[in-house]
């Protein structure tokens, strides 16, 4: 049964997991629903462990960001919630069935990772975000794996992909932003 999906409905700020595990899914519905997921075993809310912020807006009721693979490894799941009814989809650790996604939140400028890595996506809830195939901080056009932008009627963004593009590092570019980058080595 280690492989089994669990789920868990969130209305209120709550511990999911407190044991090793992966985050499969989350989604929100609720006219501004947010929820902020934490790689943590207890409520610490540390800002380099978002794994992700997802919300919805007066025009978009309803988001979801699924991974492929593993999903994203994670020590325990602690969720904050703002507002709206999410879901976290997950399972325990047990026996791997792909890939373990690593995650990175961005604030500002970063080299994510300058090791050959796949690139799974990313997410963005502010400002805007370039992400490069770049095992350093050039950002050269021929480079440009994506350009994320939200704006006043769209607080949210992801993109997944379902085959992990292979890239030589990962480089994001980033204006007044807030995100988080989905790899693996």
């Amino acid at each position: 049964m280690a492989n089994q999906m669990l789920y868990k409905s969130v209305t209120a700020s709550t511990q999911v997991s407190t044991t090793e595990c992966y985050i499969m899914g989350i989604e929100i519905s609720g006219n501004g629903g947010k929820v902020t997921v934490y790689d943590e075993t207890d409520s610490s809310k540390t800002a380099a462990k978002i794994v992700s912020t997802i919300k919805g807006s007066a025009y978009y009721h309803y988001n979801n960001i699924i991974f492929p693979e593993n999903g994203v490894k994670c020590e325990g799941i602690y969720v904050y919630h703002d507002s709206g009814t999410a879901t976290i989809y997950y399972r325990l650790a047990g026996d791997k069935i792909g890939k373990d996604i690593l995650y990175s939140s961005i604030t500002a400028d970063a080299l994510v990772t300058g090791l050959s890595c796949h690139y799974v996506g990313a997410e963005i809830i502010e400002g805007t975000m370039a992400i490069y195939d770049e095992p350093n901080s050039d950002t050269t056009t021929e480079c440009l794996i994506s350009t994320m932008k939200v704006g006043s009627h769209r607080h949210y963004k992801s993109t997944i992909l379902s085959n992990p593009l292979k890239c030589t590092g990962l480089y994001t570019d980033v204006t007044d932003g807030i995100g988080t980058i989905y790899y693996y080595v």
